[in-house]
């Protein structure tokens, strides 16, 4: 079983060949869930404790609700927008054909696509920012008993649904702690970050071309100086 643990050049090669983000952050991962429960489990059976009273937990957002917004950014927005709120980015790269703008100082990445504005939030350290008081950092236990079981799981990964977007909350290689928040648009045009297609096959050019006699040399031919 692979754990996803790429560095973010590898992240954005891969990602270049993405058709959908659905895809993309499935590439961010039911062994999430069973580590830290079963660590939870035994550290409290160990210590005696009384089982909490069960509660109401469960993701906050349904479909149809907004994205929540990362420091005033929201999904949807454009660059300017981001720029505006922000100020400059630290760095800019390209994912395919999309932009991204890196503000490794606020711990945020952004993507960007032409046809949807920012498309991808990331959240890369713990003072970056909190969704729903979720913040890189916190343990997988914690995530469960504020969000539940997410609605899909991967290896590491984990994948909280809201309609047309999605919270992905990654936990590192080798802990049961969140080392990556991701806010994103799951439905959207991916023309931008699908590589070209290549172009369809020509039927006349794989017919057969009548064959070449190849003429004499010694022989006199038309038109042929002498």
């Amino acid at each position: 079983m692979t754990v996803f643990a790429a560095s973010n050049s590898a992240e954005r090669q891969g990602f270049s060949g993405m058709k959908s983000l659905r895809l993309l952050l499935l590439a961010f991962a039911a062994a999430w869930l069973a580590a830290p429960m079963a660590e939870a489990a035994g550290a409290s059976a160990a210590a005696g404790d009384t089982p909490a009273p069960v509660r109401v937990v469960g993701f906050p957002w349904r479909a149809g609700d907004p994205p929540p917004q990362v420091r005033g950014v929201a999904l949807g927005d454009n660059e300017q927008r981001v720029r505006e709120l922000l100020g400059e980015p630290g760095g800019t790269s390209k994912m395919g054909s999309a932009d991204v703008l890196d503000y490794s100082a606020l711990g945020l990445q952004f993507v960007l696509t032409k046809t949807d504005g920012v498309a991808i939030i990331r959240l890369e350290t713990t003072d970056a920012a909190a969704l729903d008081d979720i913040r890189v950092g916190a343990a997988a236990q914690d995530v469960l008993a504020k969000w539940g079981p997410p609605h899909e799981a991967q290896e590491r990964t984990a994948l909280y649904n809201a309609g047309n977007w999605t919270v992905t909350v990654r936990l590192a290689a080798q802990a049961p702690k969140v080392t990556d928040l991701a806010l994103g648009l799951n439905t959207i045009k991916w023309a931008d970050l699908a590589p070209p297609q290549p172009a369809p096959p020509n039927p006349a050019a794989n017919k057969a071309q009548p064959a070449r006699s190849n003429p004499d040399p010694n022989r006199p031919q038309a038109n042929r100086p002498r």
